[in-house]
């Protein structure tokens, strides 16, 4: 299955699979849940029970601010990936052009632009930093990302417990 640019994949452990690309840039971010990362034989692959999951951006539940506590943002959405709210998540949230606000989290926070471009400062640091795909930042502890959307933005957030959009 070819899967466009800002897309979600889960490859369950144990089964075999083939990983490709076709555009003249491809990036990938690789997150792997628990380890070891084992690569072994086809006749090594086994089934554990979990199945792979593949979304296209174009074809995810968007949710607002009207449908999830986690946005105060009225014009940022978000899409559940993964989780559980209370524990570590997944999610993609997606910020319109000329969006200004900010991220914030009590716990671990990372994040990575899948799609757009954005300026981005830390509250606690003045430096203002250009972010496009495949730029990552992150947190341990309460923390305030300040982000400007010059484009619609789609970032991939793993969260240790809520966050929000405000």
């Amino acid at each position: 299955m070819w899967l466009p640019s800002g897309s979600f994949w889960i490859q369950p452990a144990g089964e075999s699979h083939i990983t490709a690309a076709s555009g003249e840039e491809n990036l990938i971010y690789l997150e792997i849940d628990s380890g070891p990362y084992l690569v072994e034989p086809e006749d090594q692959a086994f089934d554990n029970g979990e199945r792979p999951v593949n979304v296209s951006e174009n074809n995810m539940f968007w949710l607002t601010a009207n449908d999830a506590n986690w946005l105060d943002a009225g014009s940022a959405k978000i899409s559940y990936l993964w989780g559980n709210p209370k524990a570590t998540n997944g999610s993609f949230v997606k910020l319109p052009a000329g969006f200004k606000g900010s991220l914030e989290n009590d716990t671990e926070m990372k994040a990575v632009v899948v799609k757009g471009s954005a300026n981005y400062q830390w509250s606690l640091d003045p430096k203002v930093t250009s972010l496009s795909p495949s730029s990552f930042f992150s947190s341990e502890g309460q923390a305030k990302h300040i982000i400007e959307a010059k484009t619609d933005v789609v970032l991939y957030v793993k969260s240790v417990g809520k966050f929000a959009v405000e």
